[in-house]
């Protein structure tokens, strides 16, 4: 007798990038369906985390990361990373963001403006959360918001889609990494067939 198949969900473990100066813990996907997907989806994020890592990389500066799984589920996977670094002698250290939304089924590494219909309605909606927050949470500016770009980094959540700024682009220092969660109520009407957003919200 044979028994179907659990439609069970991927799993993500955590992988330790361990050299002189350098400690950092990025994620692996297993257990999706197509070995080939699989394989594209860990290949893109380790690139993406050697090329956040390189730039600050020699002797005199120590950098330590770390992953958040911000989703997996309904065959979407949605990551979010934090590297930190310190040179020697500096004030402070830097914390740079990064974040990559993948298609479990397909590998599609997901940019923004994939996420809506064609147009710029979704970048009004997200325009308008934005600066809303910022003005109810009194949160201190060092240059004014204007717009986010179709290439706007971002995350996904069970409920919201996550847009967030690297730290001195609007806020500063002190203020930390601004983010900003727009419930898919507010976006599913300008959400593209297909996108994740319709099967979230």
């Amino acid at each position: 007798m044979s028994w179907p198949m659990l439609n069970r969900k991927p799993m993500i473990v955590p992988k330790l990038w361990s050299t002189v100066n350098v400690n950092v813990t990025y994620p692996e996907i297993t257990g999706l369906k197509n070995p080939a997907v699989e394989r594209y989806i860990n290949e893109t994020i380790r690139y993406y985390v050697y090329e956040m890592v390189r730039p600050r990389w020699d002797e005199q500066t120590e950098i330590t990361g770390k992953y958040f799984v911000k989703l997996n589920k309904k065959d979407v996977i949605s990551l979010y990373f934090e590297i930190f670094s310190y040179t020697q002698g500096a004030a402070h250290g830097i914390t740079e963001t990064s974040s990559l939304t993948y298609s479990a089924e397909t590998g599609q590494l997901f940019l923004l403006k994939d996420l809506f219909l064609p147009g710029e309605t979704y970048i009004r909606i997200i325009n308008a959360f934005i600066k809303e927050e910022i003005k109810s949470k009194e949160i201190p500016l060092t240059s004014e918001f204007s717009t986010i770009t179709e290439r706007q980094p971002f995350y996904l959540t069970p409920h919201t889609l996550g847009i967030y700024f690297q730290q001195y682009e609007y806020t500063p220092y002190a203020y930390g990494i601004p983010v900003f969660e727009i419930p898919y109520a507010l976006l599913k009407g300008t959400a593209a067939p297909g996108s994740p957003i319709k099967k979230l919200a």
